[in-house]
């Protein structure tokens, strides 16, 4: 017989159309994928990442840096960190985030993207040094 609290997640991930946790795996409770216990999720995962920014480059003409810095913002209450960046000609970088399949920001993501502008630069640190992210670019990978 089955708990109160199991029939109470299997109907709850039911009505959100997934299923409950113990019964998929590679799926959290609430019936969403999760990947933080899967090495071939996170190697696709940094594969796509990779791919990703290596077409920003070529589109760009220009070298991306790796470096996952976390960047700050006025107007904006939490950091953000971008999957690489690119110095600009004026010295300025921009923040580059990856999305692949189906993903897309979040909110905050988007928040703290919309707040980025050259007269709102995101702050962050970059090998020691100070740099600021004037543009935001992001890169869709199927």
């Amino acid at each position: 017989m089955a708990s109160k609290s199991s029939d109470r997640e299997a109907r709850e991930a039911a009505r959100r159309g997934g299923r409950p946790g113990r019964c998929c795996p590679g799926r959290s409770k609430d019936g969403t994928y999760r990947s933080e216990n899967s090495d071939k999720a996170r190697v696709d995962a940094a594969q796509k990442e990779a791919q990703g920014l290596q077409e920003v480059g070529k589109k760009l003409g220009a070298e991306v840096d790796t470096t996952k810095v976390k960047a700050s913002v006025d107007g904006v209450r939490n950091g953000r960190i971008y999957d690489g960046l690119v110095k600009k000609p004026d010295g300025t970088y921009a923040g580059i985030e990856i999305k692949s399949g189906t993903a897309s920001r979040t909110a905050a993501q988007r928040a703290f993207d919309t707040a980025v502008s050259p007269d709102n630069p995101a702050i962050a640190t970059l090998n020691g040094k100070i740099i600021k992210i004037t543009e935001v670019i992001e890169q869709k990978v199927p």
